[in-house]
């Protein structure tokens, strides 16, 4: 798609706005493609499931790009959330104290780079420093941040955590409960579930 409103060669000499621009795209169709996947799993549900899974799958398109003008009107699926925990090396700590800097938005440009966002950064006492809660178009993406901050060698101890919202936990447990109702674990002579 052709973006009338910027000029790589003209307004952006290194076409960088225009390149997160087009992922930015690309980004929102992979989106569309996995909420019209999930709604076609959606048709077996019954007309109260359906309602609650479509009002839980949806979400406004917010511009995540500055200069990136081009309008959704259609809402998509919201993007999985991680929490990143971990702490700094003292090494780290004393560069940080040297040259503060914003690492919020030092985390975002990284997010950025794998189609993510930045809900929130805290710092924190005790055996982590940080807390990191991010959204990420999939696990890959989520794990790719955490590699690649991982690598830089300032950081320690860090765990990444897929976050599951109070509804999905519903779901999920309605699932188990069909599991056990068949499992049977080594060992055992009938399911977990059978009494």
């Amino acid at each position: 798609m052709e973006h009338a409103h910027l000029r790589a060669a003209e307004v952006y000499p290194d076409g960088d706005q225009l390149r997160r621009c087009e992922a930015h795209r690309r980004q929102r169709q992979e989106q569309r493609i996995r909420a019209t996947t999930r709604r076609d799993d959606t048709r077996r549900l019954g007309s109260d499931q359906h309602e609650k899974h479509r009002k839980s799958e949806r979400r406004t398109h917010e511009l995540a790009w500055s200069g990136c003008t081009q309008i959704e009107d259609e809402e998509v699926a919201a993007m999985p959330k991680y929490a990143f925990l971990g702490g700094y090396k003292a090494e780290t700590w004393a560069q940080f104290i040297a040259n503060p800097g914003d690492r919020a938005a030092a985390v975002q440009k990284a997010a950025d780079r794998v189609g993510g966002k930045v809900d929130v950064l805290y710092f924190t006492f005790g055996e982590d420093d940080f807390l990191l809660i991010a959204e990420a178009p999939d696990d890959n993406a989520a794990a790719a941040l955490a590699v690649a901050t991982a690598s830089s060698g300032a950081l320690r101890g860090i765990r990444t955590i897929k976050l599951i919202t109070a509804s999905d936990m519903q779901s999920i447990l309605g699932k188990a409960k069909d599991v056990a109702s068949v499992y049977a674990p080594p060992g055992a002579r009938q399911p977990v579930g059978v009494n």
